[in-house]
């Protein structure tokens, strides 16, 4: 048994916080969901800044937006909101079943869920 899963296992909850499009596009996320126990995400303006700045998988997303108008600040949210939501649901069925998971973790990962449109009960 992988030493991940005794901690989670033994109610820790193991988190990552560096999320990327790249992560989420390759499958590296699930990976990490399904063998590795990871049942916690979160993220920040850096380390968004640094995953868009040093990747060309957000260059299309960003000429679509721009075309739409958007720019600066705005348009730096819209990606990281996109990326937290896609995130977000596919953790969302770990998150929710694991057990002693915080309650508002699992209304978060709900609320992204439903607003995206990913979750069906």
């Amino acid at each position: 048994m992988r030493a991940t899963r005794v901690l989670y296992d033994l109610g820790q909850s193991l988190w990552l916080d560096n999320i990327t499009r790249d992560m989420l596009t390759s499958g590296t996320l699930k990976k990490y969901i399904d063998t590795l126990s990871v049942t916690g995400l979160t993220s920040n303006p850096t380390i968004f800044d640094h995953a868009i700045s040093r990747s060309n998988a957000y260059d299309s997303e960003i000429r679509r937006l721009v075309g739409r108008g958007l720019s600066g600040e705005t348009l730096f949210f819209e990606l990281a909101i996109q990326d937290l939501t896609q995130a977000a649901v596919s953790a969302r069925v770990r998150q929710v079943a694991a057990r002693g998971f915080p309650a508002r973790q699992k209304a978060f990962c709900l609320q992204c869920a439903l607003l995206s449109g990913g979750y069906s009960a």
